[in-house]
């Protein structure tokens, strides 16, 4: 058997056998639409709260109504009594409580500490940040308004503003943040699954492994995991309208590096694995964990050195890490060199135990 024999076998196996064919290909397309579709929102909008007026002032019903139309907010109470708010938040009817003490007004007038206190339940880190920075924007905007002539008139000049510009994610979504990192993660696992179970089926057919056969179906994975990358950086990313600024010739090169350090890891899986089913019960778990030690959700340097080291054996701690300089800020090649020199290691030395293994059996 030829290199191009075993190459097109390989498509062959993959299209014809349904398992096989669902990991590949089938769950890589259908995640390009689901796993976006839960944050299709990007920011979170009309979060529950209550606001506690014990002011009455003008300057409290001018910050009520700035933050009545804020779009991060939802007023669903207004009370004087912080016991009934309390209550609420217990009930989980609201995320966060925000309080308008007694003699504001005077209280600002005299450059006095103001008493503005925002009280949040905790329990959903996204959401309870989107309500702090909305109701910041939205009292500051309303203070401004409403003492800004009087400071004027006291020979006062108002302090300057601070604007933020998010350079890689403008909208500031969830979504934008999340899903290129979890792109390259989704192929690689598709990837070490079908794989995996493309071995282990070819092991109990008899099929004789050799370093022939062996590269034609290297060379058959990594296409569909090639594809795979390109469907999701080219295609969903437009069609989801992700920030994309990507670097198209080092993304031809960076791409096929790491899909080769995948398929090298899944075929040392397949050599080692006995039965079908075992791909399956072993990898589906490792998903998270990955995820994590990619440092897309907590810093590598944050870690324990021992995890922050052993994150590296895993390829998608390299690759999520150049994908997202490469699709997001036009990183050059030498910007994600030590990530592709890790891949290329990965490859080699997984490429190796995988061919002895399978070869030796």
């Amino acid at each position: 058997m030829t290199i191009l024999q075993a190459f097109i076998f390989t498509l062959r196996t993959i299209l014809t056998t349904r398992p096989i064919a669902s990991t590949l290909i089938l769950a890589v397309v259908l995640y390009g639409f689901f796993y976006p579709a839960a944050y299709q929102s990007q920011v979170a909008s009309q979060l529950p709260i209550v606001v506690v007026n014990q002011d009455q002032s003008p300057l409290s019903r001018n910050i009520v109504s700035k933050i009545s139309t804020l779009r991060a907010v939802n007023i669903v109470q207004q009370t004087a009594n912080f016991a009934e708010a309390e209550q609420l938040i217990k009930q989980q009817q609201a995320d966060a409580i925000f309080l308008i003490p007694s003699h504001l007004e005077s209280n600002v007038l005299r450059g006095q500490n103001s008493g503005l206190a925002l009280y949040l339940s905790g329990a959903y880190l996204i959401r309870t940040r989107e309500i702090g920075n909305g109701l910041a924007s939205g009292i500051k905007a309303s203070i401004a308004e409403q003492l800004t002539p009087l400071l004027q008139t006291a020979h006062v000049e108002p302090s300057l503003s601070l604007y933020e510009y998010p350079l890689y994610n403008p909208q500031g979504g969830y979504g934008s943040y999340i899903f290129p990192a979890v792109a390259a993660l989704i192929v690689q696992q598709t990837l070490l699954l079908g794989v995996s179970f493309l071995i282990i089926s070819l092991k109990q057919q008899q099929f004789r492994f050799n370093l022939i056969n062996l590269t034609g179906i290297t060379l058959a994975c990594s296409l569909i995991g090639i594809l795979s990358c390109l469907y999701y950086f080219g295609f969903v990313y437009w069609y989801q309208d992700y920030p994309r600024d990507a670097n198209l010739p080092a993304l031809l090169i960076a791409t096929p590096v790491f899909v080769l350090a995948v398929v090298s890891l899944s075929l040392w899986l397949g050599s080692i694995f006995d039965r079908p089913e075992r791909p399956a019960q072993v990898l589906t778990f490792t998903s998270v964990p990955f995820f994590f030690l990619t440092g897309a959700s907590w810093p590598l340097e944050a870690m324990p050195k021992w995890m922050a080291l052993s994150a590296w054996i895993v390829p998608s701690t390299a690759g999520v890490r150049q994908f997202i300089q490469l699709n997001q800020m036009h990183a050059s090649l030498s910007d994600i060199g030590t990530n592709l020199l890790i891949l290329i290691i990965i490859a080699i030395v997984f490429g190796v135990l995988a061919s002895w293994r399978l070869i030796r059996q």
